[in-house]
């Protein structure tokens, strides 16, 4: 009888254990990073392509053009014109494929002269670099049709998307506000004639997805 008891007290402790580590693990799954791709993320299809990095001389021209009545959701785009100039554009990167004058990885060297090679035929998408008014401005001159996805989402260097310049292109961006959310696919906008006609975000955006003309 002793013998028995003293079997059953061995084997307790680890049945105990194990029985604590599945509950304890049923409760503490892993989090998966809000970058990460998902089920519903789009895949990448087509040729859309990066052309050209770089920052925007006049943000003045897209930041006090002023906006029209807001059509989406409190974190969507607004129309707003850029009714004072073109925008300016200082590359900092272009891609080789669109371009004589770079070396191989499409850096700018400082003795090159160099012409933006973003048009109007392309589609831009702008980023406020920083977290304070008039820190600066980039962008990311797309081209193509189809879906390109990132993996991650793109970088927003502090700041984030604060507009989209869609030029001959019918575009959007899959896109949440920087602070976390769900993601989204902005509204389809464009084809428009000019650099100056964009929309822009009433909150700082990060996108990871761009479709063009599909």
């Amino acid at each position: 009888m002793i013998h028995h008891q003293n079997s059953m007290k061995k084997w307790a402790a680890p049945i105990g254990f194990c029985l604590t580590a599945f509950l304890l693990s049923s409760f503490f799954v892993p989090a998966v990073s809000a970058d990460e791709l998902s089920d519903d993320t789009p895949a990448s299809t087509g040729n859309v392509e990066l052309i050209e990095t770089g920052n925007v001389l006049n943000p003045d021209a897209l930041i006090n053009a002023g906006s029209a009545t807001d059509d989406e959701t409190t974190i969507s785009p607004m129309r707003v014109t850029a009714t004072t100039d073109e925008l300016e554009l200082q590359p900092t990167w272009q891609n080789p494929a669109y371009v004589s004058r770079t070396s191989s990885s499409g850096m700018m060297s400082r003795a090159s002269v160099v012409s933006s090679v973003c048009t109007t035929k392309n589609y831009k998408v702008i980023t406020k670099v920083g977290g304070e008014a008039g820190s600066g401005y980039v962008y990311q001159c797309w081209s193509g049709k189809g879906t390109y996805t990132s993996s991650t989402a793109f970088p927003t260097y502090g700041g984030g998307v604060t507009a989209v310049c869609p030029g001959n292109n019918k575009g959007q961006i899959y896109y949440r506000a920087t602070w976390g959310g769900s993601w989204f696919w902005s509204l389809v906008r464009g084809p428009v004639s000019t650099n100056s006609t964009c929309y822009s975000f009433a909150a700082q955006m990060m996108y990871r997805s761009i479709r063009l003309n599909s």
